[in-house]
């Protein structure tokens, strides 16, 4: 048996302030409560209430990644129990096979049982640019415009980071589409230039202002989803140049708005809320990934040009749903897809140099956001498969971890 320690969230900042030490059962508002006084902070959640294990095991995009890449490969090391009870380090230079598909490979190599981050210093003593801003359903295509160019354009501006959500509110037999943008800079004020398609965009509210990076991750996206059943998906696409992006995006948008109000409207379906959010995987932030860690599981490749990691999330009250609903979720998913295989495939991405077209138009899947269903380590491509499958074999020959927790499963 494996005895936890009874006092797991702990956060240990070093006396030189560079690295700080953490705990399996830390928040990230733990590591920014203990940071902020320092003025620094570390690669990881952009909500302050998401577990630390988890979100690095699965690779951890942040406000911070185009500066300093994924939360995982500004790990130093953890510290982990293999399936047969030993305790090891892994780091750089020691099980560095190990490191490196803890870095984004998910749960199934080890258990960890601590953590070692590279910290960071953020904005002016702590203090950065950030908040959110909501929209009406009528912005939505220069929202998705600006998002596109965002991407395109991140290498200009990599202390920049957003964002965007489009929901999609079925409720009370409602089905009202809106945005809500959070967005940060890493400093008191955006450097001109960073936002200002954005800026030119009316909006219903905001409340971007210059305060803590402990604050502002401490926000909360809105709404009160207590009690409602949730699911969560992802998809991986080209950051198409305009206008072919702006078509696709908003093709997708009209996709899911109509499969929402025909679900509601044929009162087959108990749809609380379903929102995506294209988040940008620009090539800047890949390169960055590459610079900060050497690499790591998912095989991230700059040449590549820039992506958009599709975040879905779906939520329903009634347990009639339960089969329905995840359903519904997963045919309205694939059929975005669809709409990109059969009207835009083969153009390439912005900035993208090399690459087999076909395969990294959709991969690699971003494991936090991905549903069980969802092949997030075949979606690394064959070669980095592959030797992800020869370290679990190598760390876990008996499947001790596999047969006995749920996450992402290597094909038998």
């Amino acid at each position: 048996m494996l005895a936890f320690r009874p006092r797991a969230r702990f956060v240990v900042p070093a006396p030189d302030g560079t690295t700080v030490d953490v705990g399996p059962g830390c928040k990230w508002e733990d590591v920014y409560a203990a940071l902020q006084p320092l003025g620094k902070t570390a690669v990881g959640g952009r909500l302050g209430d998401v577990g630390v294990v988890g979100f690095l095991l699965g690779g951890g995009l942040s406000y911070l990644s185009a500066q300093h890449g994924l939360a995982c490969d500004n790990v130093v090391s953890f510290e982990c129990v293999l399936a047969d009870g030993t305790v090891v380090t892994a780091s750089r230079t020691s099980h560095p096979d190990l490191f490196l598909a803890l870095r984004g490979g998910g749960n199934q190599f080890a258990v960890v049982t601590r953590m070692t981050l590279r910290t960071h210093d953020v904005g002016d003593g702590g203090r950065v640019w950030g908040g959110i801003r909501t929209y009406a359903a009528d912005q939505h295509a220069a929202l998705l415009s600006a998002v596109s160019n965002f991407t395109a354009a991140n290498g200009r501006h990599p202390r920049a980071a957003l964002i965007p959500n489009f929901n999609f509110l079925a409720g009370l037999g409602l089905n009202l589409p809106f945005a809500f943008f959070f967005f940060f800079y890493d400093g008191r004020e955006p450097a001109d230039g960073a936002f200002d398609a954005f800026d030119a965009i009316p909006h219903l509210t905001s409340g971007t202002a210059t305060k803590t990076y402990a604050a502002l991750t401490s926000e909360a996206l809105g709404g009160d989803y207590k009690g409602l059943r949730f699911q969560i998906r992802t998809g991986t696409f080209p950051n198409m140049p305009l206008p072919p992006m702006t078509a696709f995006l908003a093709d997708h948008f009209r996709h899911i708005a109509a499969a929402t109000a025909a679900g509601a409207r044929a009162d087959v379906l108990d749809l609380r809320l379903l929102t995506y959010a294209p988040q940008p995987l620009s090539r800047a932030l890949v390169q960055a990934s590459l610079d900060a860690g050497g690499g790591n599981a998912l095989g991230l490749v700059p040449e590549h040009g820039d992506r958009v990691w599709m975040e879905y999330d779906m939520a329903w009250a009634n347990p009639l749903c339960d089969t329905k609903c995840p359903s519904f979720f997963r045919d309205t998913i694939d059929s975005a897809r669809a709409i990109h295989e059969n009207k835009y495939a083969g153009i390439a991405p912005t900035n993208y140099a090399e690459g087999d077209l076909s395969f990294l138009s959709y991969n690699p899947l971003f494991m936090n956001d991905a549903m069980a269903d969802q092949k997030v380590l075949q979606s690394y491509g064959e070669d980095n498969y592959q030797r992800l499958k020869a370290i679990h074999q190598k760390y876990d020959p008996d499947d001790f971890f596999s047969t006995r927790q749920g996450g992402f499963k290597f094909t038998p």
